[in-house]
């Protein structure tokens, strides 16, 4: 194994694709390099993966992939061959070391939740509740000593709004942007207030609630909209990590790849 490589750490979520270039070292922090994320598109072929990602990143020497889109996970695979000679981790939640996953049936746990919950304990601590504000909104809880207890998924931003619109004539897009105020005066107002401030209170509604009946005070919120989070809704986390599952693949990789 050598001490220092190159690792492309790929997030394939439902509606986007997340990818981090790392620079690798031994006992080392992580050096994410460059970072991109883009629609996820089924029916994607590794020649068409390797013509979009040629001009934006250089060539690794491993890959790791973190797929909750099984049919994508071929092309990325055949892709990692021809460019690293097979040098390509997919994770499943049973070799992600280190965490114990004290759910009904542990398998059919979501990897990208037991990667947030691994690297959320490693980079804070526990307990914590893990907040990834994705295609879902999911929360993750982690106990103080690191295990992975479950959690909850609700619908995220994004297909609660897809959702409406395809039941509903003439709505017009929106951006998620909080509202300067409650109450909407135009369509798109009134849509931002329903959507981006009900998914607020929702968040604020699960925190408060996981706070009083389980005693978890301490969160973290990843994912690609936490970045769309009002000021108020950002006081309740430690912090704000949009790259939090990103690197915890690479983390993940990072061990795996040195132990073998």
């Amino acid at each position: 194994m050598p001490s220092e490589y190159r690792l492309l750490a790929v997030d394939i979520g439902n509606t986007e694709t997340g990818i981090g270039f790392y620079e690798i070292s031994h006992g080392q922090d992580l050096r994410l390099l460059r970072s991109l994320r883009f629609p996820t598109r089924r029916g994607t072929t590794s020649d068409l993966l390797f013509s979009f990602l040629a001009p934006h990143f250089p060539l690794p020497n491993r890959f790791a992939l973190c797929s909750v889109v099984p049919p994508l996970i071929s092309p990325w695979k055949a892709l990692a061959a021809s460019q690293t000679e097979g040098r390509c981790l997919v994770l499943e939640p049973e070799i992600v070391p280190d965490i114990a996953i004290e759910i009904d049936r542990p398998a059919e746990a979501g990897i990208d939740r037991i990667v947030n919950a691994w690297m959320g304990f490693r980079r804070y601590g526990g307990p914590l509740v893990v907040v990834d504000m994705g295609t879902a909104t999911t929360f993750d809880i982690v106990s103080k000593e690191g295990s992975y207890r479950g959690g909850i998924i609700a619908p995220g931003m994004k297909i609660s709004t897809e959702a409406l619109a395809s039941r509903t004539a003439k709505l017009p897009p929106i951006d998620f942007l909080p509202p300067e105020r409650i109450i909407g005066t135009n369509t798109v107002a009134a849509l931002r207030s329903g959507i981006v401030l009900g998914h607020e209170i929702l968040v604020a509604g699960f925190l408060d609630r996981l706070a009083k009946e389980e005693g978890l005070s301490r969160a973290v919120a990843t994912g690609g909209f936490s970045s769309t989070m009002s000021t108020d809704l950002k006081k309740r986390f430690l912090a704000v990590d949009p790259f939090l599952t990103l690197d915890g693949i690479a983390a993940i990789a990072r061990h795996i790849f040195y132990q073998s």
